[in-house]
């Protein structure tokens, strides 16, 4: 989806009436993967933070690449395949911090490690917490600072404000692209942070981002289980 607009009414964290969408369809998403595609810019982005391995189970073979995501499985699905508690949630292509913002009162990021692997190329890996203190998400974000304003590029490095919120601060022309959604089994990573029962089975999708008509990010983004 784009976003072509004044900020005013998107400074405030948390907006009081959001506006009402039909659920979304298969249909409604132009930019989706290939199943081969979506496998390939997943391992991407969490090849990022080697520190241990995540399953991508495919129907050729299970490939085992180095991310942060310890022993997870990823699993493709189609976007009608995410479950019923997801699929609100994750399944559009708005920021999923203007979502979950809306559906928690707020939203703060807490930055669990961060890198440049360009002069201007920065990944970090992050958890969204609710104002009760429940972490509600994981990403993977791999951003293009120049190919963003100068105040994203200076909030992101501070590291304190949520990267969807400065988008819509301080970006009017904004295009979100849902590429892939994914069933995920959490590994012993996440799950202590995303999993508060029996299973560890929770949805994610990889969302790239447009500003000014180039790609600006990358971003895996996982749910907490409900």
């Amino acid at each position: 989806m784009c976003h072509r607009e004044n900020q005013t009414n998107e400074d405030d964290p948390c907006m009081a009436n959001p506006r009402p969408q039909p659920p979304a369809s298969s249909s409604d998403f132009k930019s989706l993967q290939s199943k081969s595609e979506a496998t390939e810019l997943l391992q991407r982005l969490t090849s990022i933070f080697p520190e241990s391995q995540v399953v991508v189970e495919t129907n050729i073979l299970a490939v085992l690449t180095p991310c942060n995501v310890q022993d997870s499985q990823f699993h493709w699905a189609h976007p009608d395949e995410i479950s019923v508690a997801h699929h609100k949630t994750l399944v559009h292509e708005e920021h999923l911090t203007k979502v979950l913002q809306e559906k928690h009162g707020g939203l703060e990021v807490r930055v669990e490690k961060s890198v440049f692997l360009e002069r201007n190329v920065y990944a970090r890996k992050i958890f969204l917490v609710s104002p009760d203190g429940t972490t509600v998400a994981h990403a993977i974000l791999l951003a293009f600072l120049d190919r963003l304003p100068a105040a994203v590029g200076e909030g992101v490095r501070e590291e304190k404000v949520p990267f969807g919120r400065l988008l819509m601060q301080h970006v009017s022309e904004r295009c979100v692209h849902l590429m892939s959604c994914w069933h995920v089994e959490l590994g012993r990573d996440l799950e202590p942070h995303l999993c508060s029962q029996a299973h560890r089975r929770t949805s994610g999708r990889v969302v790239t981002i447009e500003c000014a008509g180039k790609v600006a990010a990358e971003v895996l983004e996982i749910l907490r289980v409900e």
